[in-house]
């Protein structure tokens, strides 16, 4: 079922909420850019020890950095933080109380979108191996299922059929949405890093409105 919206419109609707609920919004930005940088920082890139006119030493310090225990903390802890920023927004977009009580979530929801984001991010990887295209198209057709284990509370399973059954036939216009959504939070990271408190958390807003429109519409039902 091919879904009507406006990517503009929907932008507009983010900042809406963003100007109502800001201070809680780039209160947990920041937070969750703290620890997240605190833990990413024992996994430093060090230059000082190798040679830099070396390319495949430069590449194997980078991988170290990127695969140690502490990065992948990192990651996980970012992730946690964007599932609250989910839960605030939906709230939001619900009308209701919007503040820290939204850490209390049911366990089961943050492994499940953990779970969602990581096997999302592997299958449009794996997509990406054979080419762009199919990697991009992977990426597009399952978006919705990290936020259909939030709002919905769905299981993996579920989340990622339900996303491959709710985009179905919106392909290029989700694509230009992700887009124009992804611009408009890069704009605030080029405006010295700080416009991104307001965009980053404004983008995830947007992400939500835009799967409320598929969720409301959906006809799909996860199997007994």
């Amino acid at each position: 079922m091919k879904r009507d919206f406006s990517t503009t419109n929907l932008i507009s609707a983010a900042c809406e909420y963003m100007n109502k609920h800001w201070l809680v919004f780039i209160a947990i930005t920041v937070v969750s850019g703290v620890i997240t940088s605190a833990l990413s920082g024992g996994s430093n890139i060090n230059l000082n020890n190798i040679d830099t006119n070396n390319i495949q030493e430069v590449f194997q310090e980078i991988a170290q950095s990127v695969n140690s225990p502490l990065a992948y903390l990192g990651r996980l802890f970012d992730m946690l933080f964007t599932a609250v920023v989910l839960k605030m927004a939906y709230n939001a977009i619900d009308g209701k109380k919007v503040d820290f009580d939204a850490f209390k979530m049911p366990v089961m929801n943050y492994v499940n979108y953990v779970a969602a984001s990581i096997l999302v991010g592997f299958i449009a990887g794996i997509g990406c191996l054979f080419c762009l295209i199919p990697g991009i198209y992977l990426a597009v057709r399952l978006q919705f299922a990290p936020y259909y284990t939030i709002d919905r509370g769905l299981n993996v399973v579920d989340a990622i059929k339900a996303s491959w059954h709710d985009t179905e036939s919106n392909f290029w216009h989700l694509l230009g949405a992700n887009i124009l959504i992804g611009l408009f939070m890069i704009s605030g990271l080029l405006l010295c890093c700080v416009g991104g408190l307001y965009t980053t958390p404004a983008a995830y807003i947007a992400f939500a409105i835009l799967s409320r429109v598929f969720t409301d519409t959906s006809d799909y039902a996860p199997e007994a």
